[in-house]
């Protein structure tokens, strides 16, 4: 009985002592979990950033249309003044050679 007692005992105290190892490897593990989950959510929210920046600078298709009508609008004004332009000159000719 006393042999029995004692490998119970020692039994007991080797099961206790894989308990305290399984528990200190898991808190070792979990803390460094947390610090990569950390690391990683670093790395996610600069990402996110960068995206975010890239997405505002880029120049967009309606951004594009509207300086394509801006342009087209200039270029009128331009023609049309051209044209003006021409006009009054050849008026000035006509008024210069009818003086003479």
């Amino acid at each position: 009985m006393v042999s029995m007692n004692k490998d119970d005992n020692l039994i007991s105290k080797i099961i206790s002592a894989a308990v305290i190892g399984l528990l200190s490897w898991n808190t070792y593990t979990t803390q460094n979990l947390s610090v990569s989950v950390a690391v990683l959510e670093t790395r996610v929210s600069s990402l996110q950033e960068t995206i975010s920046n890239s997405v505002i600078d880029r120049y967009t298709n309606s951004q594009a249309t509207s300086d394509f009508a801006l342009v087209e609008q200039k270029i009128k004004r331009l023609e049309e003044w051209n044209q003006n332009l021409s006009e009054r000159i050849r008026l000035l000719e006509q008024e210069a050679r009818n003086a003479q």
